[in-house]
């Protein structure tokens, strides 16, 4: 049943203050939205890495979320921004962003010129749509002409596009794109439409509407929006630009108390989709409250792309040695040492005094049993919520040895299942599922009663996805694997150590995942 939205779009009648001729939001500024400018669903949406990001924790089978604010209308004027969607839009998970309201058919009927993500669309088009408030507060689309058609750049797997979108009286509309996988990272000119309907407004809507699905609660980003007078094409200077700031990385896990003989570690993971120069972050440790060092990153390896890890210690083979997957471990001489009763250790931009992020560690976050023990790493569970959030923390699992330096979590929940068109669950051990055998999970999938659904994805151990495989050829691979096939073989991969993550959906329970490491 969809969620049922109240009336945000009182655009015309609400009293606004005066508006400068111009708006922008960069959501650099504010850390939430707030009503007054923001109305609509705004509980919905966070301010997460200084974007603005769909954020709903307990989403129903189908949800709309709807936000706007007023900006000022003139007789020609420009539209930027930037959107990132963390899947290829569908019939049911897409996106309206509504640029011009021109018509006031009645009082909850309006007339609007728009951009439009998936919804039968295989590209970002412009679009004139009838949009009806309904008694229940709920809203409707009721047509969408097409005036712009995209689909020569269709969406990829995770898009992210900035449109720049402009209108001039008497002359209609222009829609410019740039998208990393649809344009090749250019400005690429869609189209012109001689569409010209002026608004009798000053001052109108510019929302943000989500369609979305259980499993895409928290997949539709948006940055960088404004609104200016002038049909102003885009200049060189834009074509140059990234569309996105820099990437910013994360505290991932922490080794205070390794192994006899083993070295402490700090790791540190790129959840963003750009690339972090680690030569422009520091970490130190707090002490008496303030922090007395902070200590620059080495510039050994000084890019860290998109899912990558990184893995600071001062003696790597003593990562290494205990830890032979352990991926991309550097050497950092004057690495602060972790104590193992507990410390306060804060994440920084070079130069800053006040840290990005900060985890104040203690050995009862390791769980009941792992105390005092030796070898277990404190894991983060989801980066998507704060490090400074205690509970957001657990020892790693025994079934992965206790750690995972330079790998994926093994209490991670952010593994990569866009592409399964199935919602991550957690599983019975810790928060993230056990890395098990892999021939008990083939030996699970062979048995799997009718009405089973599965998928799987193969990860590089530093988190990237490298083969997604739907339900039959998991159910193959499996079966072959069972009678004897080489596993290189069944999956037909090249030699290297591997995760496979495999989700299973069972007629009578919850989606769950298994996973296990396996070195072909």
């Amino acid at each position: 049943m969809i969620r049922r939205l109240f009336v945000w779009i009182c655009l015309l009648s609400v009293i606004c203050p005066p508006l400068l001729a111009q708006w922008s939001e960069d959501f650099d500024e504010i850390t939430q939205l707030t009503s007054p400018p923001w109305r609509g669903q705004i509980e919905d949406f966070t301010i997460l890495k200084k974007q603005l990001r769909l954020y709903v924790e307990n989403p129903e089978d189908v949800n709309e979320s709807r936000i706007a604010v007023s900006v000022p209308y003139s007789q020609s004027m420009t539209w930027r921004g930037y959107v990132k969607l963390d899947f290829r839009p569908t019939a049911n998970n897409y996106l309206y962003c509504y640029l011009y309201c021109y018509n006031e058919v009645s009082d909850t009927e309006f007339d609007y010129v728009a951009l439009r993500w998936g919804s039968g669309s295989k590209g970002v088009d412009l679009v004139d749509v009838r949009l009806t408030i309904l008694p229940s507060g709920a809203s409707q689309i009721v047509r969408a002409d097409l005036l712009i058609d995209g689909s020569a750049y269709p969406l990829g797997q995770k898009s992210k596009i900035t449109f720049h979108t402009t209108y001039e009286t008497g002359k209609g509309w222009n829609l410019w794109l740039r998208g990393e996988e649809e344009t090749a990272d250019q400005i690429v000119h869609i189209g012109q439409s001689a569409f010209d309907k002026e608004s009798p407004f000053e001052l109108g809507g510019l929302g943000i509407d989500c369609f979305y699905t259980k499993s895409r609660a928290k997949a539709f980003t948006f940055d960088n929006l404004s609104v200016m007078p002038g049909a102003n094409p885009p200049t060189e200077e834009e074509e140059e630009e990234d569309p996105t700031l820099l990437g910013q990385p994360t505290l991932n896990e922490l080794m205070a108390n390794p192994l006899v003989d083993a070295s402490e570690y700090i790791e540190l993971y790129n959840p963003s989709d750009q690339p972090v120069v680690l030569s422009k972050f520091a970490i130190g440790l707090r002490m008496n409250g303030q922090y007395p060092s902070i200590i620059p990153l080495p510039t050994a390896v000084d890019t860290l792309r998109p899912g990558e890890y990184i893995v600071l210690t001062k003696t790597a083979a003593g990562v290494t040695d205990f830890y032979p997957q352990a991926q991309n471990v550097v050497t950092m001489e004057n690495l602060p040492q972790l104590a193992n009763k507990g410390f306060t250790i804060g994440l920084f931009a070079i130069n800053d005094t006040q840290p990005l992020e900060e985890v104040v560690y203690t050995p009862q976050m390791l769980g009941t049993g792992n105390v005092t023990r030796r070898g277990v790493a404190l894991e983060r569970i989801s980066f998507e919520q704060p490090a400074s959030d205690s509970t957001n923390w657990a020892g790693g699992l025994q079934s992965a040895g206790y750690a995972t330096p330079g790998y994926i979590n093994s209490q991670s929940t952010n593994a990569d299942t866009t592409q399964l068109e199935v919602p991550p669950a957690e599983e019975a051990e810790g928060n993230g599922p056990s890395y098990l055998d892999p021939k008990r999970i083939a030996t699970e999938i062979n048995a799997l009663p009718q009405g089973s659904l599965c998928g799987s994805v193969l990860y590089l151990l530093s988190g990237h996805a490298v083969k997604y495989i739907n339900g039959n050829a998991t159910k193959r691979w499996c079966r072959h694997f069972l009678d004897g096939k080489p596993l290189r073989q069944a999956l037909d991969l090249k030699s290297g150590t591997y995760m496979i993550v495999v989700w299973i959906q069972r007629p009578d329970r919850p989606i769950y995942p298994r996973k296990c490491i396996i070195s072909l």
